[in-house]
């Protein structure tokens, strides 16, 4: 399986975007060009915002 290039930045935006701006997982995901699974991991907690 490939991995999907984004920044660090990237992530945390579209994680801050969930977080304060109450936007829904798949939708921030989509915006920010990051892995759905993986944004969701991390606004449930189950990983590190920081881990890469």
């Amino acid at each position: 399986m490939k991995c999907k290039a984004y920044s660090r930045e990237i992530m945390i935006c579209a994680y801050k975007a969930v977080k304060d701006d109450h936007l829904p997982v798949d939708r921030a995901a989509l915006m920010g060009g990051v892995p759905k699974q993986t944004l969701r991991n991390r606004v449930l907690s189950k990983v590190k915002i920081s881990s890469r």
